[in-house]
């Protein structure tokens, strides 16, 4: 099945809901610990903690969506129902409140909510792109449209919000200031690109009943979300983003400190690094395209981390002083960034053949449930590590850094997540999916689609 470039990239709109968890990332921590007065531990646990329970909750999403019958289709019906609520969560996390003691509860309450409503509309529309075709690089050309949508909502949510933020300063209290910003630059597009992705896949959902969606028990539910660990590459791509998303996210949320508390930049200057990642992204997003399609998904993503870890290391050599250093740090993490997240989807959407095959039907959506889990495992262990550090060193956002301040942000830019992307490669020799296998996988599928009827419940399209 074939794809328009309208349907791809009406679908890839939907990667702007990506806004909120760029918000969270790169500022939640900072906003907590210099604007709602919560010590930079607590901050980061409060992060951490939603980051995690959303994660954990990502299989179950997934299982639920793969197993849904409703005649509205699979991924669907998630994602309206959580597209707004998510953007509204998103606003009260960052609206400032007094509430004494019960203030970092506040918090953490709203941040769990978010993290929950998030990944339930996340997880469903990732995997609903592995429907749009089954051409093996075509999928990876879905996955740069994602992607380069994806670093504008890194634009939007790491440099246009606080921009206008400060521009708002003047005009109202820092606080209000924070919370207009982030309507207006978050969740206003976050929502409306949500629903436009929504809308313009509904002639792509059919509702279809296999032997596997009768009801299952809960024991049996558990075994049918853990089989796919039976499949070599699952666990492969699975391992490997538990380790490099680590390292991703260490980067994500240290950045601000390196441009503001390191290179002595103001605030509004220190965003403008997140334009350098994305426009640098935006720009690597076709000839990554193309280089995947040349390579391969895997030495492409190889390819990725390999530019980081030497721009990262060289820079640490050099010095890290001025502009000019964070811009080159930002710049690689963009590259890395480009070809890591548009064939690392693309790959997940190669084992849905896979999973046919192997297990009588389609686990798209929970091998996607299991990838968000790690990245928001890593991603609340990154936050825990990056808030325990500052806190360990002594980080006081009303003072002049320390020399020892100084070395620990610079670390979390360089060495140290250059250092785990090295390490997370090692799990992706286990990868044993190319384009001649995939072909090979979707030609035994033909032929038993040729000689088996296939049975569904509702053969429209659905018009939800």
């Amino acid at each position: 099945m074939e794809t328009s470039k309208k349907m791809g990239w009406g679908y890839g709109l939907g990667s702007m809901m990506r806004v909120g968890e760029n918000l969270f990332g790169f500022y939640l921590i900072y906003y907590l610990s210099t604007v709602a007065g919560i010590s930079p531990a607590v901050a980061g646990a409060i992060g951490g903690s939603a980051l995690l329970v959303g994660a954990i909750a990502s299989p179950v999403i997934g299982y639920f969506s793969d197993r849904s019958r409703s005649r509205f289709g699979r991924r669907r019906p998630f994602m309206i129902s959580t597209v707004v609520p998510a953007m509204v969560l998103l606003t009260l996390l960052f609206t400032s409140v007094d509430l004494g003691e019960a203030t970092g509860i506040y918090y953490l309450v709203i941040a769990l909510l978010f993290a929950l409503t998030y990944y339930a509309f996340l997880v469903p529309y990732d995997a609903l792109g592995a429907s749009l075709t089954t051409d093996y690089n075509q999928r990876t050309t879905i996955r740069s449209i994602c992607t380069a949508i994806l670093y504008v909502s890194v634009l939007v949510g790491g440099t246009m919000v606080v921009q206008v933020q400060a521009a708002l300063n003047g005009l109202m209290s820092q606080t209000t200031a924070w919370s207009v910003a982030v309507i207006l630059c978050c969740a206003v597009p976050g929502a409306l690109f949500g629903v436009i992705a929504w809308r313009v896949t509904r002639s792509r959902e059919t509702a279809t009943v296999t032997h596997a969606a009768s009801v299952e028990s809960t024991p049996q539910s558990i075994r049918s979300a853990l089989s796919v660990f039976t499949i070599q590459p699952v666990w492969a791509v699975l391992i490997w983003g538990l380790v490099y998303f680590f390292a991703n996210a260490v980067l994500a949320g240290s950045l601000i400190y390196l441009g503001v508390f390191v290179l002595g930049l103001s605030e509004g200057v220190a965003s403008t690094l997140f334009v350098v990642s994305t426009v640098t992204t935006l720009i690597a997003v076709i000839p990554g395209n193309m280089l995947a399609k040349k390579v391969g998904k895997r030495t492409a993503v190889f390819i990725g981390m390999g530019v980081f870890v030497a721009a990262s290391l060289t820079m640490l050599v050099v010095g890290l002083e001025g502009y000019l250093a964070g811009a080159v740090i930002t710049a690689a993490f963009g590259v890395c960034n480009s070809l890591v997240l548009s064939c690392s989807y693309a790959m997940i959407y190669d084992l849905r053949e896979v999973t046919q095959l192997r297990l009588g039907e389609d686990k798209t959506a929970v091998i996607l449930g299991w990838f968000s889990l790690v990245i928001g495992a890593s991603g609340a262990f990154a936050a825990m590590t990056i808030g325990a550090v500052l806190q360990t060193v002594g980080f006081d956002p009303t003072a002049e850094p320390t020399p020892l301040v100084i070395d620990a942000i610079v670390a979390l830019q360089t060495w140290v997540p250059a250092g785990i992307m090295l390490l997370s490669g090692a799990a992706l020799l286990f990868w044993n999916i190319n384009a001649r296998s995939h072909a090979q996988m979707a030609q035994e599928l033909q032929l038993r689609s040729d000689a088996v009827e296939p049975v569904t419940a509702n053969p429209q399209p659905s018009d939800l």
